[in-house]
């Protein structure tokens, strides 16, 4: 039975300086594969200091309120 053709890679990052290795293999294995990458970085939300400090530094059609 053969193995099914990787066609897109998930690429999960905490965008740390240690990733850049990772990076560089996720992006050797889409190409052995001709596959795509897509770039998952997750944060928590921002508390209420931060949306102030947003909201005073964006343009308002830049923010998105919750």
């Amino acid at each position: 039975m053969a193995l099914p053709k990787i066609k897109t890679i998930l690429y999960t990052t905490s965008l740390g300086k240690h990733t850049r290795p990772v990076f560089r293999q996720a992006v050797n294995l889409a190409q052995q594969f001709d596959a795509h990458i897509i770039m998952l970085h997750v944060i928590e939300p921002i508390g209420e200091l931060g949306q102030a400090l947003i909201q005073n530094y964006l343009p308002q059609d830049l923010v998105k309120n919750p």
